[in-house]
């Protein structure tokens, strides 16, 4: 299957994870966030949720401030 990460086309085996797609990435940084399809996955269920074909994943650094 084809999705697109940050932008840039990849292709996956059928019924990957977004946790097996984010084992593969490099060491994630402390409050690293994923959207799927321009919606935030709570990273308690990244096991259960299986991309999709045509699917965007984007990573995100949460930063605070004020």
């Amino acid at each position: 299957m084809n999705i697109t990460l940050n932008d840039v086309p990849h292709q996956l085996p059928d019924n990957t994870s977004l946790a097996s797609l984010i084992e593969q990435l490099p060491p994630f940084e402390p409050n690293t966030v994923i959207a799927l399809n321009n919606r935030i996955v709570c990273n308690q269920t990244w096991s259960e949720c299986k991309l999709k074909e045509g699917d965007a994943v984007m990573t995100f650094q949460m930063l605070g401030g004020g």
